[in-house]
């Protein structure tokens, strides 16, 4: 992919910063992340939040809503582990903003979305299919299926 505009919610996430990295050699590159796992990072790599290359923009997921680009890929989430503490603030994240960005999506832009394979829960084959059944065990597995 090149010469495109692309949004990446959760951009300074492991996940969502490695694409970043990647993407931004040859794209224009836009995050919105709410940084909200800064805190459990020591300080002195708190440059490695920050992909090279990039336009951060730190802030809530409600930002991206208004934003244009030709590619959206949707990172931003609540984890599994603050899920099971904060089931509220994990079905807020990962599904009523999830479906009010997707609302949002410019109609010409791909959208890219990252799910988990928890989905599935104890899947009995590895990897898994996309038709495998569906058995969410978790608030967290549940509104990523949700917002697929």
């Amino acid at each position: 992919m090149e010469n495109k505009k692309i949004l990446i919610t959760g951009g300074c996430g492991f996940v969502g910063g490695n694409i970043a990295r990647h993407l931004a050699k040859n794209n224009d590159v836009i995050i919105v992340d709410d940084l909200r796992y800064k805190k459990f990072i020591p300080e002195k790599l708190h440059y490695l939040l920050y992909p090279k290359g990039c336009n951060i923009i730190e802030g809530d997921l409600w930002k991206a809503n208004a934003m244009t680009y030709d590619v959206l890929i949707h990172a931003a989430t609540v984890n599994i582990i603050d899920s099971m503490t904060n089931p509220k603030g994990c079905v807020e994240t990962n599904w009523e903003k999830t479906v009010s960005l997707f609302d949002s999506v410019p109609e010409s832009a791909q959208i890219l979305y990252l799910s988990t394979s928890s989905v599935y829960g104890q899947a009995t084959m590895l990897p898994t299919p996309e038709a495998d059944r569906i058995s969410a065990t978790s608030y967290y597995a549940m509104t990523k299926y949700m917002a697929e």
